[in-house]
C-alpha cells in the first residue's frame, strides 16, 4: 500500500534538545547506571521498575528471616487478607478478589524496619506501611502487591516525661490505649479519630477527630519524628524542645505524607492536662442549615468550646437502633457540644452562652448530659457513627462510602445544606456527621455493589463543591487511593509538581507509591499470540496501574477477563469494552448490558468500520483461526454457538460472502451508524461513559462533541481501512484544536517507543493506547512480557522528558517539537 499511511508513524516531527537538560542531570544518568542513590533535580520524574517476580520475593523473603526470624514473617492467606482492606474503606474491596501483598513483615524496632528497607530498596519491591488499618480512603491497601510492613508489634511507649508534657511512642500503640495509659498521671493526647486508629496511621494521615475545635490536629501534638527512609536510612526529624527554628521542618513534611515519604518508627507527642470538669449538652434544629448556622455564630462570638460535632436525623435513628445509650434521643438534626474547664462555673457560663446562641437559631431543645455516664455513652456513640450506620444496611452485602470535606466556617451551613439535598436526591440512604468546630464534617452512604457509580457522583458532586468554596478534599481522611485525583484541581498542578519533586528526593525508586499511565488499546485475537491471551494483557495492564481495552473480537469473554482481575476503587481505571455495533440490536444490546454488569467503565463504539476496507493482504491470506479458539463474546450470546463465534467476517471469495450475508446477517456490522440515532440509543441502553474510535479529521471530531460523546480516540485502524489516509499523528493536531479541552481526545496509532508517548501528549493527545507493541510482549513472556513493555515505554518517555525539559506531563507541550523543513531531510523548524 502506497501513501503517507507507509511513514514511520510521526516521522516528520522531531525532538528538540532542551537547554534544561544541565550537567548535573547528565550525572544523574549516569548514576542510575550504576546504581547509585542520587537526590535527582526538579526536572527528574522516577524510573519506575519493580521487581515482583518469584526468584526476587524468594529471596528477600530469605533476608527477611534472617532480620526479623521466621515467625515475624508470614506469607498466610488470611493474614494476606487481613492486610489488604477491609468493607468499611471507600475503595472497592473483597476478600475473595482483594489484592494482596505477597509477603507480610512484623518488626519490633527501628532498626529492624531499617534493614527491612535496605532490600526492599535494592530489590526494587514496593512497601505498603500498616498500623492500625482503620483508614477510610486506601491508605493501606496495597495495590502493587509487594511487601506489606505491620508495625503492630511496635507499640510500646518508649518514655513518658510528665513535666515536660510529652512522650515517645512507637507507631503501633493505639490513641485509646496511649490515653488508658495517660489517665493515671492526669494527662492526655488530644487527637481522637476513630476507634481503634494507630499513632503511625494517624501521623500519616494528619488526623483530627472531635477535639479538632479546641485543640488542632496532628500537626499540632508532634514534637519529632523518626523516620526510616526508603533506602534504609534512619533520620529524626528534630529534638524534644517545644519549638526550634533550627532548618527545614521535616517533622511536619512527613505528617500527612501516608507513608509515600519514609516510615515512622517512633513518635515524640505533645501532652495536655486533662481538664477537671467538663459537661455535654445535646441541641436539636428543625434542619441541617439552622445546626450548622449555630456552629458558626458559637464560634464567631468567641465561645471556647472543646468539642461540638453535627449528626443529622438519619444518625441520630441509627444511634436510637443501636442501643448505645440508655436514652432515647429526637431524630432531629442535632449539635453536641462539650464544654471544659477549671471549674464547674466557667463551664456552665460557656454551656449558657452557647445555648442561647442555639435558640436564636431555631433550636427546638437544649439539654445537658445528666452526670458523667451519659456523658460518656454519648460521646461512644457519636464515636461509633460508622458502626451504627453499618447497622443500616438494607442487605448485609451492602457497601459503605464514608468520606469528609473541610470548609471554611462561613461556608460550612453552604456546602451541608448542599451535600444533605444530593445525598436524598440520589436515592442512597446515607447521613452526615462531623467537627463542624473546624468546618469538617462526613458523609456515610450505604448502597449495593451495582449503585457504586450513584455513591461516587455524590462524592464527586460533595468534593468539587468543597474546593468551589476554598475548601479541601479531605480535612482529616487523607488522600489515599480515592482522593488522588482532585488534588490538582484543589493546589493547583504548581504545587502538586512540587510534592512529586520531594516524593523524587526522598524515594528515588518509588518503592513506597507509584502511578503508571499507558493504557492498553484493544487488539483482536489475542490467545493467537498468548495461550491466557487478553487475560495476562488485562493483568499486566492492572499490574501498571493502567486500564485495558477489550476487544468484541477477542478470544476470551468479558466476564472472565473481569473475573480474572482483582477490585478496583472508585477512581482507578477500569476496563473498557471496544463494540462493533452489529445489525441485530438485540445482540448489540445484550453485548451492552454484559459489558456494564460487569464492571466495565466505558464503551468505545469503533466507527471507521462500518464496512470493511480493501485488505489486500487479508485477502491472500485470511485469518483462520485454531480450532480451539472462538470470538468469545459471540459464543455466549442467545442464540449463539461455535458456527457465530467462529464466524470470520472477512470472506475469501464473493460466493462465501453472499453466504455469511444469508446465515448470520445479524452479526454483520451495521453500516447505518449515525450521529443523530446510534449515540442516544447507546445512551438509552447504559450509563457507562460513550468513547469514539476512529476519528480522523477536526469535523468529525466537533460532531462527536455535539453528540455528547465523553471522549474520541484518534486512530486510523492501523492504516488497513482506507488506502492513503493520513498517519494518526498527523491527523492528531487539528482534532487536538477543534476540540478546544471540551472532551478527552485519546491516541492510538503506531506507538512502539517513549518518543511516540511524548509526541502524542505535545501535539495534544490526552492519553495514548498501547497496540501492537503489547501483542509482541504478550507473544514473548505473557503477563510479564506486557509489563516489561509497559516498563520500557514509561523509562523512555522519563528520559525523553528528562531530554526535553518537561518536569511532569502536563510540562509537555508543542514548543518541545520541531517539523522538518519542507523539501529536505536536514534542518527543523520550531512548532
Amino acid at each position: 500500500m502506497l501513501g503517507p499511511v507507509q511513514r514511520l508513524p510521526g516521522l516528520k516531527y522531531q525532538l528538540r534538545i532542551s537547554g534544561q537538560f544541565r550537567l548535573h542531570q547528565k550525572q544523574a544518568l549516569r548514576d542510575r547506571r550504576n546504581g547509585r542513590q542520587v537526590a535527582e533535580s526538579l526536572f527528574d520524574t522516577p524510573e519506575v521498575y519493580h521487581d515482583l517476580s518469584a526468584s526476587n520475593i524468594q529471596g528477600a523473603c530469605k533476608e527477611f528471616a534472617v532480620i526479623l526470624g521466621p515467625e515475624n514473617v508470614s506469607t498466610e492467606r488470611t493474614d494476606l487478607i487481613t492486610h489488604s482492606g477491609s468493607d468499611y474503606q471507600s475503595y472497592a474491596w473483597t476478600e475473595e478478589s482483594a489484592i494482596l501483598s505477597q509477603v507480610i513483615l512484623y518488626p519490633e524496632t527501628t532498626e529492624q524496619v531499617s534493614e527491612l528497607m535496605k532490600v526492599c530498596f535494592r530489590r526494587r519491591l514496593p512497601v505498603t506501611p500498616y498500623s492500625g488499618g482503620t483508614s477510610i480512603e486506601g491508605q493501606c491497601i496495597p495495590h502493587l502487591q509487594g511487601i506489606c510492613i505491620d508495625f503492630g508489634r511496635m507499640n510500646n511507649i518508649v518514655e513518658l516525661n510528665k513535666y515536660d508534657l510529652d512522650c515517645v511512642v512507637q507507631p503501633g500503640i493505639g490513641w485509646m490505649d496511649l490515653n488508658e495509659e495517660l489517665a493515671a498521671h492526669g494527662l492526655f493526647f488530644p487527637p481522637d479519630p476513630g476507634p481503634g486508629a494507630m499513632i503511625g496511621g494517624m501521623v500519616g494521615t494528619g488526623c483530627s477527630g472531635t477535639n479538632a475545635a479546641a485543640y488542632g490536629t496532628m500537626k499540632d501534638w508532634v514534637l519529632s519524628l523518626t523516620v526510616v527512609l526508603a533506602d534504609g536510612t534512619i533520620i529524626k526529624t528534630r529534638q524534644r524542645a517545644r519549638k526550634s527554628s533550627a532548618g527545614y521542618d521535616l517533622t511536619r513534611t512527613f505528617i500527612g505524607s501516608e507513608g509515600t515519604l519514609g516510615l515512622v518508627t517512633e513518635a515524640t507527642l505533645k501532652l495536655a492536662v486533662k481538664p477537671p470538669c467538663e459537661a455535654v449538652a445535646v441541641c436539636t434544629f428543625p434542619t441541617l442549615r439552622d445546626a450548622a448556622s449555630a456552629v458558626r455564630e458559637v464560634l464567631s462570638n468567641g465561645i471556647q468550646v472543646a468539642a461540638v460535632e453535627i449528626l443529622d436525623e438519619v444518625q441520630m435513628k441509627s444511634i436510637n437502633d443501636s442501643a448505645l445509650t440508655r436514652l432515647k434521643w429526637k431524630e432531629e438534626p442535632t449539635l453536641f457540644f462539650k464544654f471544659t474547664g477549671s471549674d464547674e462555673f466557667i463551664v456552665q457560663h460557656l454551656a449558657k452562652q452557647a445555648g442561647s446562641i442555639a435558640k436564636q437559631n431555631r433550636s427546638t431543645a437544649y439539654t445537658f448530659a445528666s452526670d458523667e455516664t451519659e456523658r460518656n455513652e454519648l460521646w461512644s456513640a457519636r464515636k461509633n457513627a460508622l458502626w451504627s450506620m453499618l447497622a443500616m444496611r438494607k442487605s448485609p452485602t451492602d457497601k459503605v462510602w464514608t468520606t469528609d470535606v473541610a470548609v471554611p466556617l462561613s461556608r460550612l451551613p453552604d456546602i451541608i445544606e448542599f451535600a444533605k439535598a444530593d445525598i436524598e436526591k440520589s436515592g442512597l440512604l446515607g447521613s452526615i456527621v462531623g467537627h463542624v468546630g473546624d468546618g469538617n464534617f462526613h458523609t456515610l452512604l450505604l448502597f449495593p455493589e451495582e449503585e457504586r457509580h450513584i455513591a461516587e457522583e455524590v462524592v464527586h458532586r460533595m468534593v468539587d463543591k468543597a474546593i468551589e468554596m476554598k475548601g479541601t478534599a479531605t480535612g482529616e481522611h487523607g488522600v489515599g487511593l480515592v482522593k488522588r485525583d482532585y488534588l490538582e484541581k484543589e493546589l493547583g498542578k504548581e504545587a502538586v509538581y512540587t510534592m512529586r519533586s520531594m516524593k523524587n528526593a526522598f524515594d528515588p525508586l518509588c518503592i513506597l507509591n507509584c502511578d503508571k499511565v499507558i493504557p492498553i488499546a484493544p487488539s483482536a485475537y489475542q490467545r493467537l499470540a498468548g495461550y491466557n491471551g487478553e487475560i495476562d494483557v488485562a493483568r499486566a495492564a492492572f499490574a501498571c496501574g493502567t486500564n485495558v481495552c477489550l476487544s468484541s473480537n477477542a478470544t476470551t469473554s468479558l466476564e472472565d477477563v473481569t473475573q480474572a482481575l482483582p477490585p478496583r476503587d472508585a477512581k482507578y481505571p477500569k476496563p473498557w469494552f471496544q463494540l462493533y455495533f452489529v445489525r441485530s440490536r438485540a445482540i448489540t444490546k445484550e453485548l451492552i448490558t454484559r459489558a456494564e454488569q460487569s464492571g466495565y467503565e466505558a464503551l468505545v463504539l469503533t466507527v471507521d468500520t462500518t464496512t470493511m476496507g480493501n485488505r489486500l493482504h487479508e485477502r491472500k491470506n485470511p485469518l483462520k483461526l485454531p480450532a480451539d479458539l472462538s470470538m468469545a463474546n459471540m459464543t455466549t450470546i442467545k442464540g449463539g454457538g461455535t458456527s457465530k463465534g467462529r464466524l470470520i467476517l472477512n470472506a475469501e471469495t464473493a460466493e462465501e460472502a453472499a453466504k455469511i450475508e444469508r446465515e448470520h446477517s445479524d452479526l454483520l456490522i451495521d453500516s447505518a451508524l449515525t450521529w443523530t440515532e446510534t449515540i442516544p440509543w447507546l445512551r438509552s441502553q447504559t450509563s457507562m461513559k460513550v468513547i469514539l474510535k476512529g476519528v480522523l479529521t477536526a469535523e468529525d471530531a466537533l460532531l462527536a462533541v455535539e453528540a455528547g460523546v465523553d471522549a474520541i480516540i484518534v486512530s486510523n485502524h492501523g492504516g488497513r481501512q482506507l488506502d492513503s489516509v493520513p498517519a494518526t499523528l498527523e491527523a492528531l493536531p487539528e482534532i487536538s484544536d477543534a476540540v478546544n479541552g471540551r472532551i478527552p481526545v485519546l491516541f492510538d496509532g503506531g506507538i512502539t517507543k517513549g518518543t511516540d508517548v511524548f509526541k502524542a501528549l505535545a501535539l495534544g493527545a490526552d492519553l495514548c493506547l498501547l497496540g501492537r507493541s503489547a501483542l509482541w510482549g504478550l507473544a514473548v513472556d505473557g503477563q510479564r512480557g506486557v509489563e516489561r513493555v509497559l516498563n520500557i515505554l514509561e523509562r523512555e518517555l522519563w528520559r525523553t522528558m528528562v531530554l526535553s525539559g518537561a518536569a511532569a506531563i502536563n510540562d509537555i507541550s508543542r514548543s518541545m517539537l520541531g517539523v522538518r523543513k519542507s523539501g529536505s531531510g536536514f534542518g527543523i523548524e520550531k512548532l
